[in-house]
């Protein structure tokens, strides 16, 4: 039978901006969030009245008021404070007493509703995957889709939000005014610019694809952006490569594919299975700017991926068990 999933209103939103939904209603969310523009419009808005109400109670604190005691102290002491019996005082004194209660209790319901937005903004969170991918919203809102056997783990640092990533995952950053994002893989880094893109990191190649917005990388000292419907690769932490994504993938599929190349030089297909599977490949200089496309759902064999490429290059190929040969 399916899984129902909770109606989705303002209450819940706030729910799951403030980080106090389920796991269940987290799903409803983000679910409701992909359906229509509108609904993201909506929840973009909600976000920002938080924000602001966060900012508004970080620059307004409100001291405790003092203790009865010390009013029935000093209205002893000062002249003319005490009361005749049989004279009142003005009724415009007790409003004005009253109103003045009444702005207390107002900051101190302000103070405890808001308190839930106190919870830290980001990090201290480590997430990991085994064989299924998993959604996650982190602290701030951004929204993660973690791939198979990867790993993530979150800190904030000064005015950077920073993650450090195993594996794959897609991530849909949440706008903080003076918080960057930035992710760490073993292949180089990645500052987002925008607000949708994928990571994928296999050892020290990463490759990152953006969907939406600009997302900057660095890597073997040297930095490039790239916008939507842009590749960013990096291998051994040598400089960032930028070109344009030939097929159309969903993000999803970027997560889950277990090898990718797109529009990749053959030197560099090479040094990627020499990474990926131990086996040295070797190319003649005829060979090397050739490109290569190809798409690994599940994950191959080092003979099957070499076979293809063979295939997809137009080479000839000897295959052994710990080298690789190719020829025109």
């Amino acid at each position: 039978m399916p899984k129902t999933q909770p109606p989705v209103d303002d209450e819940l939103l706030f729910r799951a901006l403030t980080g106090v939904a389920t796991e269940r209603e987290r799903e409803a969310v983000a679910e409701w969030r992909r359906d229509d523009d509108a609904n993201q419009l909506r929840y973009r808005e909600l976000e920002l009245i938080l924000m602001t109400l966060a900012a508004g109670e970080a620059a307004f604190e409100v001291p405790a008021p003092p203790p009865v005691e010390t009013f029935m102290g000093r209205a002893a002491s000062e002249p003319g404070s005490a009361l005749p019996i049989g004279r009142r005082r003005p009724a415009t004194w007790a409003v004005a007493s009253l109103s003045a209660a009444t702005v207390a209790l107002g900051f101190a319901a302000l103070q405890y509703w808001a308190r839930p937005l106190r919870q830290p903004t980001f990090g201290g969170e480590q997430i990991g995957t085994a064989s299924e991918s998993r959604t996650v919203t982190l602290r701030d809102s951004t929204r993660v889709i973690l791939g198979p056997d990867s790993r993530l783990r979150t800190e904030l640092r000064s005015d950077e939000r920073e993650v450090w990533l195993v594996g794959r995952a897609e991530f849909t950053v949440a706008p903080r005014p003076g918080l960057k994002f930035r992710v760490h893989t073993s292949g180089g880094d990645a500052s987002d610019l925008g607000t949708r893109f994928v990571v994928r990191v296999s050892r020290s190649r990463m490759q990152l694809a953006v969907f939406e917005g600009r997302v900057a990388v660095m890597s073997g000292g040297a930095s490039a952006e790239a916008g939507a419907g842009e590749l960013v690769t990096t291998i051994g932490g040598g400089r960032p490569q930028v070109v344009r994504i030939r097929q159309a993938h969903t993000p999803g599929d970027w997560v889950r594919a277990a090898l990718v190349f797109e529009a990749t030089p053959l030197t560099e297909v090479a040094a990627a299975i020499e990474q990926h599977y131990g086996v040295q490949v070797r190319v003649p200089r005829a060979l090397a700017g050739r490109t290569v496309t190809a798409w690994f759902i599940k994950e191959p064999t080092a003979g099957q991926v070499l076979t293809a490429i063979c295939r997809a290059v137009g080479a000839k190929c000897t295959i052994g068990d710990t080298v690789a040969v190719f020829s025109s």
